[in-house]
């Protein structure tokens, strides 16, 4: 019997327009700041009421709103976001995972992995899991200084927590160092044993190298072939403008896969 759970990740302003939609559970962005403005938790809250039973996650702030576990410049911040989610967790009922990037090693500053492991050691945050960071990520092409697998193997080993995997920024990584994708999205998660995995894809109009969040048929991922690795996982789509279709597809290509096993 399978246990893939079909997921969405959703935001406050697209709570209406996403909670009827055809999914199991949903994953929700939980944000000191939103489009640079301060937003208070029971704002956002409020917003999510009508799916709350249906949260599985929350997904924390990310580097455009401040946050950056690497970047000691950026403490205060990480410390805010932390504390969002920590509250969040005691109104979503069925929520399991609380779930922050690692962050990006960033100009004039003094990034490094020692600042995120003294800030995971020193600010509690129950059920954390960390999100694999693309080698370079957003505009500035800001970079996560590790990307073979044994080194996220060491990573893993080291926080102690588990690793929540992204479709796309697998692929974008693969795209950057020249690897073949679907071997290495599979070393990754036989290595990594993700329970919970992102999906998201991208083209190849600049590269393969932007996180565009397409829809899944016209994206340059076949999911078809990632399918096997994805079955018995908690699977987060993430595609902006979602559609019926978009989580069809993923539940059709999972259905298949659990016929055969």
């Amino acid at each position: 019997m399978s246990n893939t759970k079909i997921a969405l990740k959703t935001f406050p302003d697209l709570v209406d327009q996403h909670k009827d939609l055809p999914v199991d559970y949903f994953e929700v962005a939980i944000r000191p700041t939103i489009f640079g403005k301060e937003t208070s938790l029971d704002t956002q809250l409020e917003a999510y009421a009508p799916i709350a039973v249906k949260v599985i996650g929350i997904h924390g702030a990310i580097y455009r709103e401040g946050v950056n576990l690497l970047d000691p410049n950026a403490k205060e911040m990480n410390q805010k976001a932390f504390h969002y989610i920590n509250e969040a967790s005691r109104y979503f009922p069925n929520s399991n995972y609380n779930l922050f990037h690692p962050g990006n090693i960033i100009p004039n500053s003094n990034c490094s992995f020692n600042t995120l492991f003294n800030f995971l050691k020193t600010n509690h945050l129950k059920n954390l899991v960390i999100e694999f960071e693309p080698f370079f990520a957003y505009d500035q092409r800001f970079v996560f200084p590790i990307h073979a697998v044994k080194d996220w193997e060491i990573f893993k080993n080291t926080i102690q927590k588990p690793i929540v995997l992204d479709t796309a920024h697998c692929f974008i990584t693969a795209q950057a160092l020249g690897y073949e994708f679907y071997h290495y999205f599979e070393t990754l998660v036989k290595k990594l044993n993700p329970n919970i995995i992102h999906l998201s894809t991208t083209d190849m109009s600049d590269g393969g190298i932007n996180d565009k969040h397409l829809p899944f048929e016209k994206g340059c991922i076949d999911f078809k072939k990632l399918a096997p690795l994805l079955y018995n996982k908690t699977l987060v789509i993430e595609v902006n403008n979602v559609s019926e279709n978009d989580i069809y597809y993923i539940k059709s290509i999972m259905q298949k896969v659990t016929a055969s096993s």
